[in-house]
């Protein structure tokens, strides 16, 4: 088992064809389903069912590519670094969750930047377990998630608590404040149940006896942008994080509803590998810098 038949499988799982991987990496068919048959054979697992559709994963098939993908993926990493140690590049990637590197993390991006322009800042965004990941594979040096991270092997900081509004067009002719039980006489328009920010309002809403089952929900959005169209247009109202909605409400084209007695919001956290901590001299002083500033210049 190498690095290469690990990339090569994991190739197989996400296509879920062995023409295709065999056509792109230029090898022959019968060479790439013997190391899938190797593979198989070493680890006592059938890793694919074969079906008219194509090669389905079966669950080893899905744990195998989960550790495999990880692995390929910290190889690649090692090579990257070693690479840049060549050159003497200095570079330090930021993993972000989408939300916060949309509306808080600009401005300190730009700050940063300024501040040290002999490295270079990459930063990529994925959800919030993604950018765990990426940090204790050692991919990414810093992360922003929203919420607690879930491993140990993270040290966590809390930079930011954005409060989730109920929102409504600015000319509604709703009340400024309503109760609870008042949320089942309005259409809502919710961000997709795929976000730590939709758990955090549903867990807050039935924190104080809201049942969302009840709720008349007319549309799932997937964005936080789409649902404040929506909200914009007079779809509905919605629950916003407050960082996403400033320009709105000091245009006054969105006002806020207050739900009496609850209160709700996302937490954000940056991470960092506890492993690498102390170890890397450029990572140490960025971070330092951003712990400093990062209050001053969210946006």
């Amino acid at each position: 088992m190498n690095i290469e038949t690990l990339r090569l499988i994991s190739q197989v799982i996400e296509s879920r064809s062995i023409t295709k991987v065999a056509e792109r990496e230029n090898i022959s068919q019968s060479a790439l389903s013997q190391h899938i048959k190797s593979i198989e054979l070493r680890l006592g697992v059938q890793l694919f069912d074969r079906t008219n559709r194509g090669l389905i994963p079966t669950v080893e098939g899905e744990t195998f590519y989960r550790y495999a993908k990880n692995i390929v993926d910290c190889y690649h990493s090692l090579l990257r670094e070693f690479e840049e140690n060549k050159r003497n590049f200095t570079k330090v990637t930021i993993y972000a969750n989408p939300l916060f590197s949309s509306y808080a993390l600009p401005c300190t991006l730009f700050d940063l930047q300024t501040h040290f322009p002999e490295i270079n800042m990459d930063m990529i965004v994925l959800p919030s377990l993604l950018v765990e990941q990426k940090i204790l594979s050692g991919e990414g040096d810093i992360g922003f998630i929203n919420g607690k991270p879930q491993s140990t092997q993270l040290w966590s900081q809390s930079v930011l608590v954005d409060p989730i509004h109920l929102v409504v067009k600015y000319d509604s002719v709703l009340p400024e404040q309503i109760l609870p039980n008042d949320l089942y006489l309005y259409p809502l328009i919710m961000s997709s149940g795929r976000s730590v920010t939709r758990d955090t309002i549903d867990e807050g809403l039935r924190r104080n006896n809201v049942r969302i089952e009840k709720l008349t929900i007319k549309h799932h959005m997937d964005t936080i942008e789409s649902v404040k169209l929506s909200v914009l247009n007079g779809y509905g109202l919605s629950f916003l994080p407050y960082s996403s909605i400033k320009k709105e409400l000091y245009l006054k084209q969105l006002r806020i509803i207050e739900l009496k007695d609850i209160s709700i919001a996302n937490e954000f956290y940056l991470i960092l590998n506890k492993q690498f901590i102390a170890k890397n001299k450029p990572l140490n002083e960025v971070v330092e810098y951003l712990m400093n500033v990062l209050s001053d210049t969210l946006c």
